[in-house]
């Protein structure tokens, strides 16, 4: 335990924070340093200090739950999950998932950038994906629609003027997991995205697909950088 609370001080301490521990919830930190005192597992012990160092930083980050998951949580799962946290995409709405690649012609995509069924399987254990697949449709028309990855990439969809829309299926990343992502996911995996936009627009015959850079983002307002389609290169 107060290995951990170590890891976070140094983790505090390099980023220069002011600590006001006025807006702290003392509860939490009791619940987390119960929970906290079997870890012994060097990688987890990492993760449980930048879970507490993030709740300093920034109070109320993590809720009681994820910490009650963190708890259960096996090295396979933690694993599994930073794994699958290069592929994470990000629709305009916010919403944060797994593309579940099982209607796609080339269907290997997620097990060749190394999210297989048995990582879906902790992944839902470990209650960090919905269990359940979600259908979901992106509609193009006169404007375009896509996904974002962590990495500065966009894939964008768009159409010749008429309406036009396809349905895909996704795995949603729970609450809990929208909580972690930030302090496991390294780096995007870029060439997932373009892999995957490759495959969507031999799928796709009456949608344009594209990935760019993304330029600039605040909210919904996006610039990209549609000079260079990175699907032709």
């Amino acid at each position: 335990m107060l290995h951990i609370a170590d890891l976070a001080g140094s983790d505090l301490k390099d980023s220069g924070i002011v600590i006001n521990s006025s807006e702290f919830d003392f509860d939490w930190f009791l619940r987390f340093f119960d929970a906290a005192g079997n870890i012994r597992a060097e990688d987890m012990r990492q993760l449980w200090a930048r879970v507490l160092a993030g709740e300093i930083e920034h109070p109320g980050s993590f809720s009681l739950r994820t910490v009650e998951v963190l708890r259960n949580m096996s090295q396979a799962e933690a694993l599994a999950f930073k794994n699958a946290s290069s592929l994470v995409l990000e629709e305009t709405d916010g919403s944060q998932f797994l593309f579940c690649d099982s209607d796609l012609s080339d269907y290997t995509i997620n097990q060749r950038h190394g999210l297989g069924m048995e990582d879906i399987l902790l992944l839902e254990e470990a209650g960090l994906i919905s269990a359940l697949r979600a259908s979901n449709e992106i509609e193009v028309g006169e404007s375009a629609d896509g996904f974002f990855n962590g990495g500065g990439l966009a894939l964008i969809f768009e159409s010749d003027g008429e309406n036009a829309s396809f349905q895909y299926k996704s795995y949603p990343l729970s609450q809990i997991a929208r909580q972690l992502l930030p302090i496991v996911q390294e780096e995007a995996d870029d060439g997932y995205l373009t892999d995957l936009g490759k495959v969507l627009r031999d799928d796709l015959s009456q949608i344009e697909v594209g990935v760019y850079r993304v330029l600039n983002r605040e909210g919904n307002d996006i610039e990209l950088d549609l000079d260079n389609n990175l699907l032709d290169s």
